[in-house]
């Protein structure tokens, strides 16, 4: 009798530390900015509102005029997909200390 209460409690805790794995593994893992990021693609202007984290954004041409008025730093890349140099645009820092072109970039969470 007491080696089924045993493995009743061992079947009980595995299923509620597997819940518990379940819901933490799904807390958190889309992530994204909160406000908009403003740019022009040859001279067109664009808008990302809400943005991904994480995700190397590469833009369709020359990137100009960024302006962060997001809640999450923004790196910008002199390269396509995400390399090369890159400046770190603060959060709500609108266009200070942006650089005069990009060609990629990535929200950071």
């Amino acid at each position: 009798m007491l080696v089924k209460g045993k493995l009743a409690f061992v079947k009980g805790a595995v299923a509620l530390g597997c819940a518990a794995a379940a819901v933490a593994g799904t807390t958190g893992v889309a992530s994204a900015s909160v406000g908009q990021f403003f740019y022009r693609v040859d001279g067109v202007p664009r808008v990302l509102t809400n943005a991904q984290d994480g995700e190397c954004l590469s833009l369709e041409g020359t990137g100009t005029n960024f302006g962060n008025f997001t809640d999450t730093t923004v790196q910008v890349f002199a390269g396509t997909q995400c390399r090369g140099p890159s400046v770190y645009l603060n959060p709500y820092s609108g266009d200070n200390g942006a650089p005069p072109v990009g060609y990629s970039l990535r929200f950071l969470n």
